[in-house]
């Protein structure tokens, strides 16, 4: 593209998509990214590194002059991405990559049940025993994505911290259940001992 591409060329687009009238007025979602934004399209007569920088430009301008629509992206991006949003928002998200509903729902359930075991698990003494930067690197990254990013799968670089809360948690309950059985044990042969 002779241009300077650090990662991804797709940053204006994903920008672009979020931060625009179509987005911010969608009924059904508001605020999601938007595929096909028609205020765009003058751009698509630029090569694919111009457009990109346009459309990240255009993207900043609209952020700047809407502040607040910036809070509201990252509220709704954040009900999307912990499956808040409702059933719908998930199983659109799963038939765009051929799921089945039935996949999709499970996928949906089972976060739930993870993200409250992280809960309890990030109230352990174990959690807060952990160095604080360990726990920064998930903020960082759902933060580096929230601002617009509106699917689930953009969770995914934060899921592994969940999954370590949510074990703090099991484990914290099979020492609990382990130290019951030796406590029983202990009172049993004292009883018969």
């Amino acid at each position: 593209m002779h241009a300077f591409i650090p990662v991804s060329s797709q940053v204006g687009s994903w920008l672009a998509g979020t931060y625009n009238d179509q987005a911010r007025n969608d009924p059904r979602h508001p605020a999601a990214s938007q595929v096909r934004v028609h205020a765009l399209r003058d751009l698509d007569r630029l090569d694919e590194a111009d457009r990109q920088r346009a459309l990240t430009h255009r993207a900043v301008d609209y952020a700047t002059d809407h502040p607040g629509y910036v809070g509201e992206v990252v509220l709704y991006n954040t009900l999307r991405m912990v499956n808040l949003e409702g059933a719908r928002w998930w199983r659109a998200q799963g038939a765009s990559i051929s799921m089945p509903r039935w996949a999709s729902d499970a996928g949906a359930y089972g976060f739930y049940a993870l993200a409250l075991l992280a809960m309890i698990g990030a109230l352990t003494a174990d959690a807060r025993r952990a160095p604080r930067w360990l726990w920064l690197a998930p903020i960082a990254l759902f933060a580096a994505v929230v601002i617009a990013g509106s699917e689930i799968r953009y969770r995914a670089p934060v899921e592994p911290f969940i999954v370590l809360l949510a074990a703090l948690t099991i484990t914290r309950w099979s020492r609990i259940g382990v130290r019951a059985r030796h406590a029983s044990a202990r009172a049993l042969s004292w009883r018969t001992g």
